[in-house]
């Protein structure tokens, strides 16, 4: 599985990420909001049993300049926790605060997935890790996106 790391040094970019998965899901939250904690342990499990599905979380503290990045870029209001499913960098989907469930996405994806459809996953970061700065390969879902 292929790793993104997110930082000044890795010259990796907004662009990138959407070059890097036809479809992504984006996962907003705040490591501070008990709502977003309780959508985390979520979302990491759906992930685990998805890995055909691509998904970036992104700490809306920590990736402050990402989280605005992608708002301005996709025109979707910030709200965390936030899920928003994206097609060839197109939002197709959103959901936020106690809509963000793994049913709510469960229910998206057999509405917007072809039968037989691969995706790549692009697995993201859930703690810090800011020494890594390259694109590397893992056969374990820890490291991803920082600043």
């Amino acid at each position: 599985m292929i790793v993104l790391h997110f930082n000044e040094r890795s010259g990796i970019r907004w662009p990138d990420i959407l070059r890097a998965a036809p479809r992504l899901l984006v996962f907003k939250y705040s490591p501070q909001c008990p709502r977003s904690r309780a959508a985390e342990v979520d979302i990491r499990a759906f992930a685990d049993t998805h890995p055909q599905i691509a998904v970036l979380p992104v700490d809306v503290i920590r990736q402050h300049e990402l989280s605005t990045l992608i708002t301005q870029h996709l025109a979707v209001p910030h709200a965390s926790p936030q899920l928003i499913l994206l097609e060839k960098g197109a939002p197709i989907w959103t959901a936020s605060h106690g809509r963000v469930t793994t049913a709510a996405l469960e229910e998206v994806l057999m509405a917007t997935t072809a039968p037989g459809q691969n995706r790549t996953r692009v697995p993201g970061q859930w703690g810090p890790d800011p020494s890594r700065e390259s694109v590397v390969r893992s056969s374990r879902w820890r490291h991803g996106l920082s600043r």
